[in-house]
C-alpha cells in the first residue's frame, strides 16, 4: 500500500503502549524511513534495533544494504 508515514505513526503508537521496546518494530519503522528516502533516519533506526537485539535479521540485512549503497 506504500502508506509509510501512516505505518510509522501506527508503529510508534504501538511502542508507546507496549510493555517493552522491540527491535523488530524499530527495524520496521527504519524500513519505512528508508522507503521514504530518509536514509539517515533509517540507518539510525537499524542501529538502534541492533543495540536492542544484535541478531535482528531485518536490521542486519537492511543496514548492510544501506552501507553497501553508500559506497557506490
Amino acid at each position: 500500500m506504500k502508506e509509510y508515514v501512516t505505518a510509522i505513526e501506527v508503529l510508534e503508537r504501538y511502542l508507546t503502549t507496549s510493555q517493552g521496546v522491540e527491535a523488530m518494530v524499530i527495524a520496521s519503522i527504519a524500513t519505512c524511513y528508508a522507503k521514504l528516502g530518509k536514509l539517515e533516519s533509517a540507518i539510525f533506526g537499524f542501529q538502534t534495533a541492533l543495540k536492542l537485539d544484535p541478531n535482528c535479521s531485518c536490521a542486519l540485512h537492511n543496514l548492510a544494504i544501506l552501507n553497501m549503497n553508500a559506497y557506490e
